[in-house]
């Protein structure tokens, strides 16, 4: 089969959470043998180049009418920004649209949801997002597609990724103030103003294609006192080499991450304080450590893009989002 992704970002650039669960998504697809583009829109002086079986193009070189025309696609896969164009060339061209929805957004997500049509796929990045959404397109559900990396763990700083307002930066900032004695790390996002610290203990970096390297091989403990978070993609990385987590109660962190990671109600620096020193406990944090990564492999054994590709592959056409898990 081919698939032709159109988005504004490429993920080989911009290494957010959606746009990682594409590339996760095109290279599952890619690994079984499937024609796989990505045509983005926001960056200059891009080469078609070719990366762990998926081609990435910039519609500069050849736009979104010209490809579909080369290609042919089975499926146009679209998100965020650019769905609305999409999928009215899907439909124009009568091709099925795969749509990933990475949030509950009404004004943006729910409107394109109702551009969808019978035969097209509306795939969950989480069941309590599919639960709430509607659309005429069947449902699908798969938890991002995350593949660790081998690295050394320093478990050296307490990291925020992406400080943001809205993820949480102020109670990040705070943190480190009330811990002199502590190391702390704020990686830049590919998202939203970024805030700049002074203090001595935190150190900042930019946005890294190299997270795992650069990030969670240094990361104790990963901070996500987020005000939104449809799932939690850094968290399940983090999660994933057994590195403790504390989470606000969103209900993607909650899906997520469930009982194995501290889940705090509250926006009160202080709160955050008393959960952060309560895993200097060498004992509470090696437990911590064990049953956060014990839940993420798990998960993974549900292999959702497992089941979602029998599904297309077989073109048997109805509703399989499961009400539970």
């Amino acid at each position: 089969m081919k698939f032709l992704a159109y988005t504004h970002a490429n993920p080989l650039i911009q290494g957010s959470g959606g746009e990682k669960y594409l590339q996760g998504f095109l290279e599952s697809l890619a690994k079984e043998g499937n024609f796989c583009l990505c045509l983005s829109t926001n960056e200059e002086k891009w080469k078609k180049k070719k990366h762990n079986g998926v081609f990435y193009e910039h519609e500069n070189n050849i736009t979104l009418e010209e490809e579909i025309e080369k290609t042919k696609p089975d499926f146009i896969i679209t998100q965020f920004f650019k769905s609305e164009r999409a999928i009215r060339e899907a439909h124009k061209n009568k091709i099925r649209v795969i749509y990933l929805v990475h949030n509950d957004f009404e004004i943006s997500t729910g409107r394109e949801l109702r551009l969808l049509k019978d035969d097209d796929i509306a795939v969950f990045n989480t069941f309590w997002i599919g639960k709430k959404m509607n659309t005429k397109a069947k449902k699908f559900v798969i938890h991002p597609i995350i593949k660790p990396e081998k690295v050394n763990l320093t478990r050296e700083y307490i990291t925020l990724i992406n400080p943001t307002k809205q993820k949480g930066a102020h109670i990040f900032d705070v943190l480190a103030m009330k811990n002199p004695d502590k190391k702390f790390l704020a990686v830049g996002g590919g998202y939203g103003t970024q805030c700049n610290f002074k203090r001595s203990n935190i150190t900042q970096i930019p946005n890294t294609q190299e997270i795992w390297k650069d990030v969670y091989s240094k990361t104790r403990i990963l901070l996500m006192p987020s005000m939104y978070e449809s799932y939690g993609m850094c968290a399940a990385e983090a999660a994933s080499l057994g590195i403790p987590v504390l989470a606000s109660q969103t209900a993607g962190l909650r899906e997520c991450l469930d009982n194995s990671a501290i889940l705090i109600n509250s926006v009160k620096w202080i709160d955050w304080d008393k959960k952060l020193k309560y895993l200097d406990d060498d004992n509470i944090y090696l437990r911590y450590s064990k049953i956060v990564k014990q839940h993420f492999e798990e998960d993974s054994k549900k292999n959702y893009f497992s089941l979602f590709y029998k599904f297309i592959k077989g073109g048997k056409w109805k509703i399989i989002l499961q009400l539970e898990e």
